[in-house]
């Protein structure tokens, strides 16, 4: 089972929140790619589809490399796809 990140951290010295800079599966498919199981975003990721890194056997994905992948993608926005799962 993967160990899940937490999406949400504390910007120290204003007490303000900010999104964290990296993603597990999970929050992936949570935030960014709503109706995408994590067993189709693995399948994505062992294509080479989509950008990864691999942290002692993890996956985890960086938030500006997803987001740039994403809008660099024909046919949808980031924000059409974010509006679709909420």
């Amino acid at each position: 089972m993967e160990q899940s990140f937490e999406v949400f951290s504390f910007h120290l010295e204003t007490g303000n929140k900010v999104k964290k800079p990296y993603l597990s599966t999970e929050e992936l498919c949570d935030e960014i790619l709503p109706g995408r199981s994590q067993a189709a975003v693995r399948n994505m990721v062992m294509r080479r589809m989509i950008p990864f890194r691999k942290v002692a056997g993890r996956l985890v994905f960086v938030r500006a490399e997803i987001e740039t992948w994403v809008e660099s993608s024909p046919g949808i926005s980031l924000e059409e796809i974010q509006s679709e799962g909420r």
